[in-house]
């Protein structure tokens, strides 16, 4: 018998509920819009996308505003919001060279 999906998967839209705070600094968890479109939020929704990049030549929001156990109100692009997840993991990076973003495509 194979083993159940331990992948933790967004959860449909219902209520916006703000996980418990997870870093002194800041008074509580932030709530993030995060606005996807097709096939990335079908592949986000079935688990079969579990991570997600967001590149610009400046640094502007989400750039080190998303920190570990925030909430995110999942969006579809000119829709509503289908699903809500907290955020475990965050990475930032600054890419000044070519080979930095080769280093990203390899770790991830």
């Amino acid at each position: 018998m194979a083993e159940p999906d331990a992948r933790p998967r967004p959860t449909p839209a219902r209520s916006v509920l703000a996980p418990p705070a997870t870093d002194p600094v800041r008074p509580g968890p932030a709530i993030h819009l995060m606005v996807m479109i097709e096939p990335y939020l079908s592949l986000l929704l079935s688990g079969c996308k579990t991570i997600d990049s967001r590149f610009s030549k400046t640094r502007r929001a989400p750039w080190n505003q998303v920190s570990p156990g925030d909430c995110l109100l999942i969006k579809k692009a000119s829709g509503p919001i289908v699903a809500t997840a907290v955020a475990s993991q965050v990475w930032a990076y600054e890419l000044r060279t070519p080979h930095d973003l080769t280093q990203i495509r390899t770790r991830f």
